[in-house]
């Protein structure tokens, strides 16, 4: 038993002896031509390989500057792969025999170029695929590539899809194993990236699929993971290749599992963004994807199921299409919250190029159901949104309820605001102007006991506003406040927040009563008033939204006396109420009296002068002269 041990291990020693002696005595160039045949014809490619060593160990050829071509139908003017140093594996018993069968290839540093055809299909499809009449096909299945391991170290992948028309795109630092590759049978694929960053900085993909569907490669069935761990937004951005990433950041942890059957592609799992920063602000809240879609890889449509999109403690859910066969991206979306932070998402649309009038700062809960139609980038927008407890910069309300049907808006999301927006809005206030103090300064109103503190309180408001490139124009606007009911109608620019309306003011008859008395009061509760003692004020409002400025408008009271129509307290936009008394204030603005006229005049001439003299002795009333 011992000289048995001995002998086998003086075997050994001679063993490691030749196979470490022998690679530095053979010259392995010798074989060349031949390995570069023989990838050649297991590649389905041309193939050149530059200076050769041999390992035994196991039996391997290490080629320095290896190059393998391109399928000449996609015209791309570069190889497919090139690779500073090039590992074959070769099985060691042909080899004994002078002939190459190759097991597996470690490309380190390789640069790969990967396309989509016009038709569909990848470059890589073809490789160890040859076209041969039928009566070769044994010799074809004989030289079909059959891989143990496909081993990229470090390398450079470059994207270019001719069916989209979309640029060619490089991605760097990308390992892959592939393993148990042959014709007609399932393998496996391991991708990771390691990303720069200070977290882990790890994207990986397992792969198992096969085989490969020749007709139809998004028919190649296939299952997989995919883990995000600690991935910096600003590392990936050479991945993502999108320039709305400038300047913004986050920590990307997930895991997505999908699953190819028939060309459809189902997806589900979580991604959660943490330390997010849009340009150069932190958010100070996390985002979180609970992802639920299929994408149909054939028509190119993706159906999106109750995906639920968490930014900081406001719940998003999603429902629709998406169809990526077009340029761009056609949505058919469907989007619900339930009392969202209007704080938090403010800051999100800053995060994405959205900018507001400096100064809103909107605060609140949201509540909103939503359909996007139309460019992904810009869809039209359309359904209901409602605030509780909203604040921003001149309005404070406790709910407010808008309806909308936006079209799609241009790259400045405000100034192409088109559409139209309804609202009604509940207990709240205008806290950049008082209403009851200005309209006292322009009756001059005595008996007044409302105690002023800067704001218009409003129990309700309605409107409708048409938008036109951040324009709104309203004609119907209606106010319940404080200082009586307003009818309004005008413009309102959400651009530069300016002001061009022309509202009316319609006291209620208990609230003209404490104004009115044998002073200037009573003459205004005279001058203006209707058939049932109600004081009537049109006014002018200009100014910004945040700081309006309310003037008397002397052409509507001039109309409304020359018209003998004033409006009621229950509807203050319509002029059908006559004139308190026969002769209505006609005396007291020197319109009528007792006076009678010394010849007939013609109906314009009347209209004419009664205008001149209406607004005549208006502006008298409030202690201004008019030639």
């Amino acid at each position: 038993m011992k000289k048995t041990l001995i002998v086998v291990g003086i075997v050994l020693v001679v063993v490691l002896a030749i196979v470490a002696i022998l690679p530095g005595m053979l010259d392995v160039n010798h074989y060349h031509d031949r390995i570069q045949a023989e990838l050649q014809k297991q590649l389905g490619r041309q193939v050149q390989l530059g200076q050769m060593n041999l390992k035994l160990l196991p039996p391997t050829f290490k080629v320095q500057n290896a190059v393998i071509g391109e399928d000449p139908k996609y015209n791309s003017g570069k190889p497919f792969a090139l690779a500073q140093e090039l590992d074959v594996e070769v099985k060691l018993m042909p080899l004994l025999h002078k002939e190459v069968q190759v097991t597996s290839l470690h490309m380190v540093h390789p640069q790969l170029e990967l396309i989509r055809g016009v038709d569909g299909s990848w470059n890589f499809s073809s490789i160890g695929r040859q076209e041969h009449p039928k009566k070769e096909k044994p010799e074809e299945e004989k030289h079909a590539i059959k891989l143990d391991r496909f081993v990229i170290d470090d390398g450079a992948v470059a994207i270019t899809d001719q069916q989209k028309h979309q640029p060619r795109m490089e991605y760097n630092h990308i390992d892959m194993v592939l393993k148990n590759f042959a014709p007609d049978k399932p393998f496996d694929v391991t991708v990771s990236a390691h990303l720069p960053g200070a977290g882990k900085e790890l994207a990986k993909l397992d792969w198992h699929g096969g085989p490969i569907n020749d007709a139809t490669m998004v028919s190649t069935p296939f299952e997989g993971t995919l883990e995000l761990d600690q991935v910096g937004l600003s590392g990936a951005q050479q991945y993502l290749n999108s320039k709305a990433l400038a300047g913004t950041d986050a920590s990307i942890s997930g895991n997505l599992k999908f699953k190819n059957e028939a060309g459809k592609v189902s997806t589900t799992g979580t991604v959660r963004m943490e330390n997010v920063v849009a340009h150069g602000k932190k958010l100070g809240f996390p985002i979180e994807l609970d992802y639920n879609a299929t994408n149909d890889l054939k028509t190119e449509l993706l159906q999106v199921s109750n995906t639920l999109v968490k930014i900081g403690s406001a719940p998003f859910v999603i429902n629709g299409t998406v169809n990526e066969s077009t340029v761009p991206a056609v949505a058919n979306l469907n989007v619900t919250t339930q009392n969202a932070s209007l704080t938090e998402l403010v800051k999100l649309g800053e995060a994405l190029g959205m900018t507001l009038s400096p100064g809103m700062e909107p605060s609140g809960r949201l509540s909103a159901n939503l359909t996007a139609r139309g460019p992904l980038s810009g869809p039209a927008v359309a359904g209901t949104l409602s605030t509780s407890q909203l604040k921003v910069k001149g309005v404070e309300a406790n709910s407010v309820l808008i309806t909308l049907n936006m079209v799609p808006p241009g790259e400045d999301v405000v100034k192409t605001l088109t559409g139209r927006i309804t609202v009604k809005m509940d207990n709240g206030k205008l806290t950049g102007v008082d209403m009851a103090q200005k309209l006292g300064e322009i009756g001059k109103f005595t008996g007044t006991t409302k105690v002023a503190d800067g704001a218009t309180h409003v129990s309700q408001l309605t409107g409708t506003f048409d938008l036109k490139n951040g324009v709104a124009n309203t004609n119907d606007l209606k106010a319940v406040t404080d200082a009586g009911t307003i009818g309004a109608s005008g413009a309102a620019s959400l651009v530069d927040q300016g002001l061009n309306m022309r509202a009316t003011a319609v006291l209620s008859k208990q609230s003209s009563q404490q104004v009115g008395g044998n002073s200037i009061g009573g003459l205004m509760t005279t001058a203006m008033a209707n058939r049932n003692g109600e004081i009537v004020v049109p006014v002018l409002v200009t100014g910004t939204i945040p700081s309006p400025k309310v003037t008397p408008d002397l052409t509507a009271m001039a109309e409304m006396r020359m018209n003998n129509l004033l409006p009621s307290f229950s509807n203050p936009s319509q002029f059908t109420e006559g004139l308190l008394g026969k002769g209505g204030a006609g005396g007291i603005l020197g319109l009528g009296g007792n006076k009678q006229p010394e010849a007939a005049a013609s109906p314009q001439q009347k209209g004419s002068n009664a205008a001149s003299e209406a607004v005549s002795g208006i502006s008298g009333l409030f202690g201004k002269k008019k030639k």
